[in-house]
């Protein structure tokens, strides 16, 4: 036997629906002999919404593409034009290594800071996501723009 929600008791003969929200069903059973099992109840919960968000691994994509980009501009113009590998990480880690930092920093934060989260797809998650990509692509490239015109600067004096 078997009652939801404080109704009336009816015979299990098969399954049954609910419609949305909270149940709680109140069930026993009774053996061929005649015992009785102590009621039981259970609740029913509607399943929990999970919301999805997208910007950990958009920011980790952006901190790759920044990490790649920052790596090929500091071998391109490694700290104070210098030739060895020291240099390079130098460079690396001045000029490129903060803006990979912070977009990491942007995806982990965004696992509590709900108006960070991707979707929606146009809100602040996305335009704090375009503008460090943006920014830290920009940066690089003048690093290496700055670096041809002042060789050609000093190659005509």
């Amino acid at each position: 036997m078997y009652r939801t929600d404080g109704g009336t008791w009816t015979v299990y003969s098969g399954g049954f629906t609910f419609s949305e929200g909270e149940h709680t069903i109140y069930y026993y059973s009774t053996d061929n002999l005649g015992n009785v099992e102590q009621e039981r109840s259970l609740v029913i919960k509607p399943p929990i919404e999970v919301a999805v968000n997208y910007k950990p691994v958009v920011a980790l994509v952006f901190a790759i593409i920044l990490l790649v980009a920052g790596v090929w501009s500091s071998r391109r113009r490694p700290w104070k034009g210098g030739k060895d590998g020291m240099a390079v990480a130098k460079a690396f880690m001045i000029k490129s290594m903060p803006f990979v930092l912070v977009e990491v920093a942007m995806g982990i934060l965004s696992l509590s800071f709900e108006p960070l989260r991707i979707p929606p797809l146009i809100g602040w998650g996305t335009g704090v996501d375009c503008t460090l990509l943006a920014v830290g692509l920009l940066f690089l490239i003048a690093r290496l723009v700055w670096k041809s015109e002042t060789k050609a600067k000093e190659s005509r004096t």
